[in-house]
């Protein structure tokens, strides 16, 4: 692929926008939006590898980068909350799941090193063996580049390895996967300053400059995951896999103009286990598959917060989080209907406890505020329900409606406010959509064009208004998506084609006001663009 980095390809599909938030060439936070969630497209797009959530509790986590190209077997995608059945909560605007290379096939070893401008350095190494019934993989990934803009450094490190056992009847594998990563963050710059070039304090401003030259943040993270896969009989299958991810994360901030320091210590440890069992059978002589599962994620949350490294904390934060989701996804073929029917529902349970230590005495600690412990139970569920049917050899019309849900994440929980007061209560997003199109062939062509509406509430926004120094998330009563989607495929030759789509997509404040009666119904949310296209060559 002559894309350089995991969320360029994907933009690539129907329906997917992407912002580079550093316009560094490693693509170093650059964060995918499936159906136009702007800001908070990151918390709204589950992110999988290998079927295995990756988003975590906090924001930080979902780091494409940390993927390795060189891994990646194939993607798939599936748009608006139909996925939230089969793969739980954050998947309102979609679902991608990127599928690596395993288990090996044969022996191989790859290196590749490539180099680019502003002292871009890149090494992918892949490594496979293969003995009887046993495969071993390793890929990694070491990219080392000072960016476009000052303070735009990136170190960043990665390694997957699969250790596998296949069977006849079982499959059985440990994955290891680990990431480093230090960078740093040259902060916004307004329109007027890289238009007008403008002075602002001891910095003059262009395009490349930073507003915030000394801001640093490094992470790192090991998850462990075994699991295997077992043959029942010819028609059903257990499969079942259970792991720990480790994170920390570290971010310095300087600020220049008000002279605040601020010291920021993250560490997050989350347990899972997802059981799940899939067969295909009759149902009153209507061919069937089903999928029934579970999945059970804790997950334990801390945060020191303190003027420097070296000085006492003003803040600490500590959360702990349970989560149960039971599911059933069922799919009938009816042979009349030249297609199938499909319809799921998953149950979620919720279980939240936050808490938060105020220091007076520490540096900066006597202007802080401490967060309310709160303690937090709730159920809810998605559901959906769809349908495809061949009218022709050539044309197949589809449609869907589903319901989704999305949690708050502790990032925006320590950031919102309840009543004046600071607290981490929020409320569990909620969304509703519909969708219809249909699928034509026509020789070496193929078409597709599809609608959608969706309808949120609860939505979680930052309201800048309710805080004069950054805000506060706070939940909005209505907002609503609609939008299209055309795409082409020209199959040229056998193993090369011309691909075009072009897509529409408006994202709306629905209802009433978030802050001291300010009218928003009909006004467009920010950072999504209404329409997009690409037009691209792919050869196999």
């Amino acid at each position: 692929s002559p894309y350089q980095t995991l969320a360029e390809i994907l933009s690539t599909q129907p329906g997917i926008q992407f912002r580079s938030l550093y316009s560094d060439p490693t693509g170093s936070k650059d964060v995918v939006d499936v159906r136009g969630f702007g800001a908070t497209a990151e918390s709204n797009t589950l992110i999988l590898l290998d079927g295995r959530r990756q988003n975590d509790m906090e924001i930080e986590k979902s780091f494409l980068a940390n993927i390795p190209l060189e891994s990646i077997e194939r993607i798939e995608i599936i748009k608006g909350s139909a996925g939230s059945v089969l793969y739980g909560d954050g998947a309102i605007g979609g679902v991608i799941n990127i599928i690596t290379k395993h288990p090996a096939k044969s022996d191989r070893a790859n290196i590749k090193i490539t180099a680019g401008s502003f002292s871009t350095k890149k090494t992918d190494i892949s490594v496979a063996q293969v003995k009887d019934n046993f495969s071993i993989s390793l890929h990694g990934q070491i990219t080392d580049t000072d960016g476009y803009r000052q303070n735009g450094n990136l170190l960043n490190q990665n390694i997957i390895n699969d250790f596998r056992y296949t069977g006849k009847k079982l499959e059985a594998y440990l994955n290891i996967k680990g990431d480093q990563r230090k960078m740093g963050m040259p902060g916004g710059l307004s329109t007027n300053q890289v238009v007008n070039g403008r002075p602002v304090g001891l910095y003059y401003h262009d395009r490349n400059a930073a507003t915030e030259i000394m801001d640093k943040s490094s992470s790192s993270s090991i998850e462990l995951t075994l699991g295997g896969t077992h043959q029942l009989d010819k028609n059903f299958e257990i499969i079942t896999d259970g792991g720990i991810r480790r994170t920390k994360n570290h971010f310095t901030d300087i600020d220049n103009a008000f002279g605040s320091h601020n010291n920021n210590r993250t560490y997050l440890d989350t347990w899972s286990l997802t059981p799940r069992l899939t067969g295909d059978f009759q149902f009153l002589g209507t061919p069937a598959n089903t999928t029934l599962g579970l999945d059970w994620y804790y997950s334990d949350y801390r945060t020191v917060r303190g003027k420097s490294l070296d000085d006492k904390p003003h803040n600490e934060f500590d959360a702990r989080q349970h989560t149960l989701g039971l599911y059933c996804q069922n799919i009938f073929s009816p042979r009349d209907l030249k297609g199938d029917i499909s319809f799921g529902i998953r149950l979620h349970h919720l279980n939240f406890v936050g808490g938060d230590q105020l220091d007076l005495d520490a540096p900066d600690g006597d202007w802080r505020s401490q967060t309310e412990t709160l303690e937090e139970t709730s159920w809810a569920f998605s559901s959906e329900i769809g349908i495809n049917h061949g009218l022709t050899n050539q044309s197949t019309i589809f449609g869907r409606a589903a319901r989704g849900i999305r949690l708050p994440t502790i990032d925006e929980r320590i950031s919102s406010k309840d009543t004046g007061a600071t607290t981490f209560k929020l409320k569990t997003q909620r969304s509703w959509d519909l969708e219809g199109g249909i699928k034509h062939r026509i020789g070496s062509i193929n078409l597709q064009s599809s609608a959608y509406a969706m309808w949120i509430r609860n939505e979680i926004h930052l309201d800048a208004r309710k805080d004069s120094f950054l805000g506060t998330n706070v939940n909005l009563h209505k907002t609503r998506r609609y939008g299209f989607e055309n795409a082409i495929e020209y199959q040229l030759l056998k193993d090369f084609s011309i691909n075009g789509n072009i897509n529409y997509t408006r994202a709306q404040f629905q209802c009433c006001d978030i802050n001291d009666g300010l009218k928003l119904d009909g006004n467009d949310l920010p950072l999504i663009s209404k329409w997009t296209g690409n037009l691209y060559a792919k050869w196999q």
